[in-house]
């Protein structure tokens, strides 16, 4: 897990008690891994209650590690995709958690807008879970997994489900878990999906990638198809995600970290007619954009926290075919000011990750173009500088 450039383990282990937790911790600590640890009850599908003493004894078998176990315990594994019926005995294991060990995270993973009818029922999911910000009953990194691809293409509403989140979340970290794994209804998927599972949610300013599953999963009643590591050898997906993790952790990660995400804009609903939701199109008044000629493109910006005057842009292909020379058009003179980064593929540690880019600038517009090219599902980082 390491190798592939992994540090947070999560999932629900096969066993739940105290000894077998020490004993994971323990190895998990020599590895330089971390991770969000279950309880019974947030292994329990069948409805959820709180229980007072049960709490107890989880906060005070955590709190009792010592150094070196604890610190590879990140966090409380409160439940994993809660229905609405549950939230308030749920928020009350988040308050007990968060009170109790405030140093650790309460992590909770929502469902995704498609189990419901409306998006009105759906954003009454969200604000049962996840409001208001900066309470102790509400989590501080706001979780969820939409796996989009299936037999007949997209699922509806995959854009709109990350609007409303980053919307809803209020300054607060979001995590996206991505699929390696065919099961149900959903398809396999390769270098396109994986792209594009990945840098959908970053475009968006999402701080968290976690992936279903690690391992394939075996003697399940559920068929699973290979995951990235499948009959105890790492498949294609293990190194793809390996470079997509290394240049998260090195380049992308200090950026949005230090970040402030200020927009997302689409330049059209294509491919899959999912149209821009409200303040996401490209127009007139859009800062620093002025358009991007490829309808398959999404950008996300961002303004350093840090850096005086730097933004980056994060430039998606939504699409799954590979795109030249796109046109960006900024606006201002920006000549001098524009660099690239390498694509992910090329990433390796050590290497220059951003050059300067070649820039032309049009006075009557007061526009500068530069061109990009993008693999199908892939993210671009541009660097803005002196603005």
């Amino acid at each position: 897990m390491k190798n592939c450039n992994l540090n947070l383990l999560t999932g629900v282990d096969g066993c739940y008690d105290f000894k077998f937790v020490s004993y994971k911790l323990e190895l998990l600590s020599q590895l330089g891994l971390k991770t969000l640890q279950v309880n019974l009850n947030s292994a329990k599908k069948k409805g959820v209650d709180f229980n007072a003493a049960q709490a107890a004894d989880w906060v005070k078998f955590v709190t009792g590690l010592d150094e070196k176990k604890r610190s590879a315990f990140y966090g409380y594994f409160i439940y994993d995709e809660p229905l609405p019926k549950d939230a308030a005995p749920i928020r009350k294991w988040m308050a007990f958690a968060k009170t109790k060990d405030p140093g650790k995270l309460a992590y909770l993973n929502l469902l995704a807008c498609y189990v419901f009818k409306t998006r009105k029922e759906y954003e009454d999911y969200l604000d049962a879970y996840i409001s208001p910000a900066n309470s102790p009953e509400t989590p501080d990194v706001i979780s969820y997994d939409f796996y989009p691809f299936i037999q007949k293409g997209i699922k509806d509403n995959f854009f709109y489900n990350l609007y409303i989140l980053r919307k809803k979340a209020a300054g607060r970290p979001l995590w996206s878990c991505v699929l390696t794994t065919k099961h149900r209804e959903y398809t396999d998927v390769g270098p396109y999906q994986l792209n594009f599972m990945v840098f959908a949610p970053v475009t968006y300013g999402f701080k968290g990638l976690l992936y279903f599953t690690y391992q394939t999963i075996v003697g399940s009643n559920m068929p699973f198809g290979a995951a990235m590591i499948a009959n105890n050898q790492p498949t294609t997906k293990y190194f793809q995600i390996q470079k997509i993790n290394a240049f998260m952790r090195d380049v992308w990660g200090p950026i949005v970290m230090n970040s402030i995400s200020t927009g997302v804009y689409h330049v059209s609903g294509q491919p899959y007619n999912q149209q821009p939701e409200e303040g996401e199109e490209i127009t007139a008044s859009t800062p620093i954009i002025a358009a991007v000629k490829d309808n398959n493109m999404a950008v996300g910006v961002f303004k350093s926290l840090v850096k005086n005057g730097e933004y980056n842009l994060m430039l998606f292909n939504k699409s799954a075919k590979s795109l030249k020379q796109v046109p960006v058009v900024l606006k201002n003179n920006l000549v001098s000011k524009v660099s690239l980064a390498v694509p992910y593929l090329s990433y390796r540690k050590g290497i220059k990750v951003f050059s300067p880019l070649k820039a032309t600038y049009n006075s009557t517009s007061n526009t500068t173009t530069v061109y990009v090219d993008f693999k199908g599902g892939e993210g671009r980082v541009l660097k803005l500088t002196g603005m």
